[in-house]
């Protein structure tokens, strides 16, 4: 039975409308898995290369990220996963960067060769949510330093400051319409694979 992915990128726009993110990724899932492994692994990459200026910009002698997106690009072939392992080890604190290196390292993961396929596709998914995160955080919080310090030192407390701060920040207009665009993207990358695959 021929899989009716069309079908599929309409429920992930509307779920991209509704800010459903569970749907979202149950869809995006669902979608990835009957790609190709490598023309899959493009949907998320391009999300995480669209933070990477904003990346570099804050940490502009951290040259080996470029260089590990570089050799995933260009050779379809998964670096050491150690590498990402070691860079959260160290004090990544600008707003967005933690989400863009957690991207980086799903990717990397997705490309290894001792994961499930199934497993491969979930680490996909998770490196959109990521870096599509990345770019809320950063958005929202670059501007707003007092309130970011706070959220790097909470507590899990459901009426403390930090549980206002986060509302403030995912209730926020301009966050939402962000949100939106940054799922409508990754539903235009999918449907554009899935069209090229149609027409080879």
């Amino acid at each position: 039975m021929d899989y009716d992915y069309q079908t599929d990128i309409t429920r992930l726009r509307e779920a991209a409308e509704n800010r459903d993110h569970d749907q979202a990724q149950f869809v995006l899932k669902r979608l990835l898995q009957q790609l190709d492994r490598l023309v899959a692994l493009a949907v998320p990459i391009e999300r995480i290369q669209t933070f990477l200026p904003t990346f570099e910009q804050y940490y502009p002698d951290e040259e080996w990220v470029r260089k590990t997106l570089l050799s995933i690009v260009t050779y379809g072939q998964a670096p050491d996963d150690n590498i990402v392992q070691m860079a959260f080890q160290q004090d990544f604190s600008k707003p967005g960067a933690g989400n863009f290196l957690k991207a980086l390292y799903d990717i990397i993961q997705a490309m290894q060769d001792k994961h499930a396929p199934q497993a491969r596709v979930g680490y996909m998914v998770s490196a959109v949510v990521n870096a599509n995160m990345a770019e809320l955080v950063h958005f929202w919080y670059a501007d707003q330093q007092a309130a970011w310090e706070k959220m790097r030192r909470k507590t899990i407390d459901s009426d403390s400051e930090t549980s206002q701060i986060a509302l403030a920040f995912w209730m926020d207009q301009d966050v939402a319409l962000l949100d939106e665009d940054g799922w409508m993207l990754v539903a235009d990358s999918v449907e554009a694979k899935f069209q090229r695959m149609r027409r080879s």
